[in-house]
């Protein structure tokens, strides 16, 4: 697609996908945003993450330090604490504010 061609709300909707679904964003939340069904959701999501693997990938290592030490560093040093029990896993109840947390203390992974 050409840039001119771009519309404001296809820019939005991106924005809404890319930036969404990194910092944790579900199926229900990324549906009510972009005013689809939750099962286009889940589908751009699922197609998301089987495009950009390695996306999914650091988004998952970087849980699974914060779950072994209550904490995530940013590429500098900076930690940022986790108000969580090192026991919970990323599907407990405790998820939604904390697990995505980790997402949003960390550097995107180099391309």
């Amino acid at each position: 697609m050409a840039p001119d061609a771009v519309t404001a709300e296809m820019r939005r909707q991106a924005k809404v996908i890319n930036f969404g679904i990194i910092y944790g964003m579900g199926a229900q939340r990324l549906s009510r945003e972009l005013g689809i069904t939750v099962q286009e959701a889940d589908d751009y999501i699922r197609r998301y993450f089987a495009r950009y693997a390695k996306v999914r990938e650091f988004s998952e290592r970087v849980i699974a330090d914060g779950a072994a030490t209550a904490f995530v560093a940013t590429l500098i040093g900076r930690r940022r604490y986790l108000r969580i029990s090192t026991r919970a896993s990323p599907t407990s109840v405790k998820r939604p504010s904390a697990w995505r947390g980790t997402a949003r203390s960390r550097a995107p992974p180099p391309t």
